[in-house]
């Protein structure tokens, strides 16, 4: 996978911190090398360091989506620009739970 150190970093860092079972990694958008996703049943997380690669402390946009099985879609149910990466493990432990 051939992606931005910011994903790379942040790969790694929800490994360690998110401590979050059954957590995959997604990759939908290999042509775009700041986004990535993490999956668990049906729920998605799509994160994007666009935007933010020149930050100090690093910065995420987030999307959060539920898979709609009658027509297979992703629906977006959350979105949040800008936040840290505490915040974005907060909201995806409590997403995921």
């Amino acid at each position: 996978m051939e992606k931005d150190k910011s994903i790379i970093d942040l790969i790694s860092k929800v490994k360690l911190y998110s401590n979050i079972d059954s957590l995959s990694i997604i990759d939908y958008w290999d042509g775009d090398l700041c986004a990535i996703g993490f999956t668990q049943g049906n729920k998605l997380v799509y994160i994007s360091t666009f935007g933010f690669l020149n930050e100090i402390i690093p910065k995420y946009y987030y999307e959060f989506e539920i898979l709609t099985e009658k027509i297979e879609i992703f629906s977006v149910v959350k979105t949040a620009d800008g936040v840290t990466l505490n915040e974005l493990l907060e909201d995806m432990r409590s997403f995921f739970s």
